[in-house]
């Protein structure tokens, strides 16, 4: 994937969420939902068509009690790091602060790790190793590379 579409995807989704997208965080913070609604299912479609072009996954629900639908992004926290590395300051602030909240470390990997698995596995260290040397689960290092369209098996 070329960095410079998903950055400026990244970007454009940025405009989207702050406008007509919310960022909320439930059960205590464990859990993320990044979301944009608009009364134009096209337009949704559309929407949902690009961030698939750079990897992000997404479904499509109608919104409850209204003529409106819910374009809800999968992997929220994956979408967090790429917003806060791309866009952060393209973000209303209300949005980004919840964007910027300590999450549990069960769904995301920090900056360091983030790197050490890249760059152990690019070195053929194996899953089991990489985990241990981060000490993290094999399972999470697994579905990060995934994400990130670096393991495919």
């Amino acid at each position: 994937m070329e960095e410079q579409k998903l950055r400026e995807t990244v970007v454009w989704l940025s405009g989207l969420i702050s406008c007509d997208g919310s960022v909320t965080e439930v059960n205590n913070g464990n859990t993320l939902h990044i979301n944009i609604a608009s009364t134009e299912i096209d337009w949704i479609n559309k929407m949902k068509q690009r961030l698939q072009e750079v990897g992000i996954q997404s479904s499509i629900h109608p919104y409850p009690n209204r003529l409106a639908f819910k374009l809800y992004l999968k992997n929220p926290f994956f979408v967090r790091n790429l917003l806060l590395r791309y866009a952060s300051s393209y973000m209303i602030p209300r949005k980004l602060e919840v964007l910027k909240k300590p999450y549990s470390n069960r769904h995301m990997f920090s900056e360091s790790q983030q790197e050490t698995i890249k760059t152990l596995f690019r070195n053929g260290v194996s899953i089991s190793k990489i985990a241990k040397e981060i000490n993290r689960s094999s399972t999470g290092a697994i579905k990060y590379l995934k994400r990130n369209n670096l393991y495919h098996r």
